[in-house]
């Protein structure tokens, strides 16, 4: 390569360099970004202000208020429900253990109530299923668990403590 060839490249380079590190201060709000580059498609998009040219959408804060008293009112709803069925479960538990009561009613279909149970578990997060099924015993918890679909119960057991978990899976093992 001759010498006006490495000059002409060294200059391009050098320019180059002093264009990036431009940008690079108008990037980063440290320089004031000109007009005429802000209007540039690529460069623009990168330099617009988030603050000053383009406005946030207004929130409606009375709406999302409104929304989260309507979600908290249904949590309430569904716990209430969830508690009515776990009592129901237990006393069909309960029933099942006395042998010879034959004046009682017949016990409730405890199928039917894990069906039920796991649907109401299905739809919360794993995380906040996994709490309530530390409280409740081994049984219960794999009556719910068969009831669900294979995803959902595994992402409950994956939220349960490791060594519940375990339990749990070896008395399923068990049981089948």
């Amino acid at each position: 390569m001759g010498k006006t060839a490495l000059r002409v490249t060294v200059i391009v380079v050098v320019l180059v360099a002093v264009a990036g590190a431009w940008l690079g201060l108008m990037y980063a709000r440290i320089l004031p970004i000109a007009s005429s580059i802000a209007r540039l498609p690529v460069v623009g998009t990168l330099l617009a202000r988030s603050d000053g040219e383009q406005q946030p959408p207004e929130v409606d804060v009375a709406a999302l208020q409104a929304e989260n008293q309507q979600l908290k009112l249904q949590l309430q709803a569904k716990s209430r429900q969830v508690e009515l069925l776990t009592a129901r479960l237990r006393e069909a538990q309960q029933s099942a253990a006395k042998p010879g009561d034959e004046g009682a009613a017949p016990p409730p279909d405890t199928d039917a109530v894990y069906k039920e149970l796991a649907g109401y578990y299905s739809s919360i997060k794993p995380a906040k299923a996994a709490l309530v099924f530390n409280e409740l015993d081994d049984d219960t918890v794999i009556g719910i668990l068969q009831q669900m679909e294979p995803d959902t119960a595994g992402q409950i057991l994956a939220a349960l403590a490791p060594a519940r978990a375990a339990v749990i899976t070896r008395k399923m093992l068990v049981s089948e």
